[in-house]
């Protein structure tokens, strides 16, 4: 098992191939898929990477798409910058080697890019999958929804 990384200059067979993964995952949504990386690359201020796993016959078996966002120049690009996983990952039969491929690819290349990198995940994971996410140096906390009264 590999771990590829696609930056913003694409192949088409690429995108196809990650297309197929995605629309065939039972738990999909828009935030992995080609298109929603496509809007993201022409946006300023984002950066859309792909982490793409792959078996040893080269299919894949596990997407990550991060988006490492920095606002303006100089100092504050600095200072904001920061890499969001809208969705959280998609993995072939939640296996917790393809998470562990992943995030290990994720810290290494993100490295210094960002001062945080945010899983907006859209499920709960099972406790095997948080272990591993755990063992990278990441932490599960519960979304904060604010009610206000008027």
């Amino acid at each position: 098992m590999y771990v590829e990384i696609i930056g913003q200059r694409n192949k088409t067979a690429d995108l196809k191939e990650i297309q197929a993964f995605v629309s065939s995952h039972p738990h999909n949504t828009v935030f992995q898929s080609p298109a929603f990386f496509s809007f993201y690359a022409g946006l300023r201020y984002y950066r859309p990477i792909y982490f793409i796993s792959k078996n040893k016959e080269g299919n894949i078996n596990g997407i990550l798409l991060a988006v490492i966002i920095r606002e303006g120049g100089g100092l504050l690009s600095l200072m904001s910058s920061r890499c969001v996983v809208y969705g959280g990952p998609l993995l072939e039969n939640d296996a917790p080697e393809i998470l562990a491929k992943l995030l290990q690819a994720l810290n290494r290349h993100i490295g210094i890019k960002a001062l945080f990198t945010q899983f907006r995940n859209f499920r709960n994971w099972p406790e095997v999958l948080t272990v591993v996410f755990g063992q990278y140096g990441f932490q599960l906390r519960d979304r904060l929804n604010l009610l206000v009264n008027m």
